[in-house]
C-alpha cells in the first residue's frame, strides 16, 4: 500500500511540470526544452521501471540506461546557458563523460542487478561543477536580477538534487551494513526528487504566467 503511494505519488510529481510544459514547449528557450524533454523521459523511465520491477523483481538495469541518459539533457541544457560551454562544446564533453563513467560502472564495478552508484556519483560531482559556474555566471552578468532568472532556479533546484545524491552515495558507502540507515536514505532522497519535479513544475508555471519563456 505505501510502496504504490509513493510510485503514484512520484509519477504525479512528473505529470505536474510535464502537463503544464506540454502547451507552450515550442515557446520555451532551448534550454527549458531540454529540461521538459528530460522530464517527459523521467515519467517514461520511471513507468517501465515500475513495470520492470514487477516482473523481474529488479529494475536496476532501466537506471543503467536512465542515468547516462539523463545526464547528458542536462549538460545540454547547462550548454545552453552558458556562453563558454557553446563556444567549446563543453556540454556535449561533460556528458558523454557520463556516458563513458556509466560504461565503466556497469562493466567494472556494478552489473544491472545493482545500482550504478559511481555513475550516479560522477553526474552528481560534475552536475554541481556546472551548477556553480551557472551561478557565478549569473552573479557576473546582474547580480540584482540572479535570483529571479528561471534558469538559474532550475540550475539550484538540480544543485540541491545533486548534492542529496552525493551525500547519500557517500553514505551509502560508509554505513551500508545499517539497513536502517539506507531506508532512511531512500526515503529522503524520493522527497528530494518530488521535490525537484515539483519545483521544476513552479517555474514552468511562473514562466507560463509572466509570459517569459
Amino acid at each position: 500500500m505505501v510502496t504504490a503511494f509513493k510510485f503514484y505519488s512520484y509519477l504525479l510529481s512528473l505529470v505536474i511540470p510535464v502537463g503544464i510544459g506540454i502547451r507552450y514547449f515550442r515557446k520555451f528557450q532551448p534550454g527549458l526544452r531540454t529540461i521538459w524533454i528530460l522530464m517527459v523521459f523521467t515519467l517514461v523511465s520511471e513507468f517501465v521501471a515500475g513495470l520492470t520491477g514487477l516482473v523481474r523483481g529488479n529494475n536496476m538495469i532501466v537506471y543503467h540506461l536512465y542515468t547516462p541518459i539523463s545526464f547528458w539533457l542536462i549538460s545540454l541544457y547547462f550548454n545552453y546557458r552558458l556562453s563558454f560551454f557553446r563556444k567549446y562544446h563543453l556540454g556535449y564533453l561533460i556528458g558523454t563523460s557520463g556516458v563513458v563513467a556509466e560504461i565503466v560502472d556497469t562493466l567494472c564495478y556494478h552489473s544491472f542487478e545493482e545500482m550504478d552508484r559511481y555513475a550516479i556519483l560522477h553526474t552528481a560531482l560534475c552536475g554541481l561543477i556546472m551548477m556553480l559556474l551557472d551561478c557565478a555566471n549569473c552573479f557576473l552578468k546582474d547580480k540584482r536580477k540572479m535570483m529571479t532568472d528561471p534558469g538559474l532556479q532550475i540550475s539550484l533546484l538540480f544543485g540541491l538534487f545533486w548534492c542529496s545524491s552525493a551525500l547519500i552515495l557517500g553514505g551509502g558507502v560508509i554505513f551500508s551494513p545499517l539497513q536502517g540507515v539506507r531506508w532512511g536514505s531512500l526515503e529522503y532522497l524520493w522527497t528530494i526528487n518530488i521535490f525537484l519535479h515539483l519545483g521544476i513544475g513552479y517555474v514552468f508555471f511562473s514562466l507560463t504566467q509572466s509570459k517569459l519563456y
